[in-house]
């Protein structure tokens, strides 16, 4: 997949320092099928000082007004999330409390909220058996929804040692592909990677299984 990211920096309340990486489109929405990570630095204290990050991970809720998802507290300045570990089209509140000895904790929030993924398609391939390099498979993706707008299609397949080969990278909803044979040791079945993305690199994956 395209690597998707980029750099935001925000000076908030009481002396902390945010460093934002993830994808950003949408109006300032966080991409969630990209990695995102979120540091932060407090200024002012010297190196011998111990510094204590609680970070904590709400999610709106009809329930109540923020759902706790998330806390973790230690000694990292950094807050991760894997690819696809928000939902889309969500509102989040992300609460970050520093604590040193002796002084006054001190706490930061950002409001955010992620881009909704295409969604409400399918792609199909056909037919779904078929034999090595003679046999031309077609791909057909349809019905993907966002915001009326063209989606980029790119095709994998997963090789020997997981190594990803892309056999098409475009704007094309419907391919004819003719396909390596699959591991005999796994009944020659395989799965074709097709993932669909919309302008702002929100994207949404398909696995299509294959005999060859």
């Amino acid at each position: 997949m395209l690597d998707y990211s980029s750099m935001l920096f925000i000076h908030e309340i009481v002396s902390i320092l945010f460093s934002y990486s993830y994808l950003l489109n949408d109006r300032l929405n966080v991409i969630p099928s990209a990695p995102l990570t979120i540091s932060a630095d407090y200024l002012g204290y010297s190196c011998d000082d111990q510094v204590e990050y609680w970070w904590t991970l709400y999610e709106e809720s009809k329930e109540v007004e923020w759902a706790q998802i998330l806390r973790n507290a230690g000694n990292s300045k950094v807050f991760t999330m894997d690819p696809n570990s928000l939902e889309d089209d969500t509102k989040y509140r992300l609460e970050l409390t520093v604590l040193l000895s002796n002084v006054t904790p001190s706490t930061s929030v950002q409001v955010f909220k992620t881009a909704v993924l295409p969604r409400d398609g399918s792609c199909t391939i056909t037919p779904d058996t078929g034999e090595a390099v003679y046999t031309s498979f077609d791909l057909l993706c349809f019905g993907w929804f966002a915001l009326n707008e063209t989606f980029t299609y790119e095709v994998q397949i997963v090789g020997d040692g997981n190594i990803h080969y892309t056999l098409y990278h475009g704007l094309l909803d419907t391919l004819q592909l003719v396909l390596p044979q699959g591991n005999p040791s796994n009944g020659y079945l395989y799965y074709v990677k097709v993932f669909v993305s919309r302008s702002n690199g929100a994207t949404s994956e398909l696995n299509i299984p294959i005999t060859v």
